[in-house]
């Protein structure tokens, strides 16, 4: 309930540009602190490793056309996030700018570069999986 009632403040008190730079800089120390470790170098060679296993793991996750990546968790109809993965009634769909942070950390982590990343569908926004454009 604490999330769902933050949520509900933060959607009131605060405006859309201020929350969401909020929301992705949690998400950007979520995956800081999520114990993933970095490459021994960042760049292209990491990118590529990831996309890899991602596809070795779940090939229709992950889609690279050129500098465009279409990833999304492997999880479909459920949220990502082990905070709201029961998706508590009455969250806001503003939460989801948390996981964009969190995939715009962990693409600059691979990369050394900040990314692109576009989120192009929701489970909190109403659809099947998480989906995401990264440009790199």
């Amino acid at each position: 309930r604490w999330i769902t009632r933050f949520m509900d403040a933060a959607d009131h008190e605060l405006d859309s540009a201020v929350r969401t730079r909020l929301l992705e800089a949690n998400g950007r120390a979520c995956y800081r602190g999520s114990g993933t470790p970095a490459p021994a170098e960042a760049g292209p060679a990491a990118l590529a490793r990831w996309v890899a296993e991602v596809q070795k793991e779940n090939p229709q996750a992950i889609r690279r056309e050129g500098d465009t990546i279409y990833f999304s968790y492997a999880n479909p109809g459920h949220c990502y996030c082990p905070l709201v993965e029961s998706q508590p009634q009455g969250l806001s769909p503003h939460y989801c700018d948390c996981t964009l942070g969190y995939v715009k950390e962990k693409i600059r982590v691979l990369t050394g570069k900040e990314p692109k990343v576009e989120l192009l569908e929701a489970v909190l926004r109403g659809g099947k999986e998480c989906r995401f454009r990264i440009q790199v």
